[in-house]
């Protein structure tokens, strides 16, 4: 749990209440070691966009997310950008709030994590074509274990 607050720039507590809520919830199995996929992947579709709304503020500089970044970005041109914000971030664009404080920090770090989050929120703001193309990337990445390389 320790390494895994550490990549994420959260506290090991928070690990484990998100871990506890996750097993009870249903998202991890009860083995409380595997991720059940398939449900997790009805939550972000379904769920997310009610859980963590977004409604995009002014613009600011920051890190791309949604269509904005990798890999929809490489299918959608869109002008609209959206971004968290972020002293780091190279664009700028409508400030989009991350699900927690530190994730910009954390995707800066890890690919994989930037490429899956800013797919998620495609689900939460965009447009149904990029919601659609969102969810299918997400399928599979998810369920089919494909890399996000492999999308394209």
């Amino acid at each position: 749990m320790r390494d895994l607050a550490s990549r994420l720039f959260i506290s090991p507590g928070e690990v484990s209440v998100s871990l506890q809520r996750s097993f009870y919830s249903g998202l991890i199995a009860d083995d409380k070691q595997t991720v059940n996929r398939d449900t997790l992947l009805k939550f972000i579709i379904y769920g997310l966009p009610f859980v963590f709304p977004v409604k995009p503020s002014s613009p600011i500089m920051g890190i791309p997310t949604g269509h904005s970044a990798y890999p929809l970005n490489i299918i959608f041109d869109d002008s609209e950008i959206f971004v968290w914000a972020c002293s780091e971030g190279t664009a700028r664009g409508l400030a989009i709030e991350p699900y927690y404080k530190n994730q910009p920090k954390a995707v800066l770090q890890n690919s994989y994590l930037y490429a899956v989050l800013a797919l998620t929120d495609s689900i939460r703001l965009g447009r149904k074509r990029e919601k659609n193309k969102a969810a299918e990337m997400l399928e599979q990445v998810l369920i089919n274990r494909k890399t996000i390389d492999e999308l394209l």
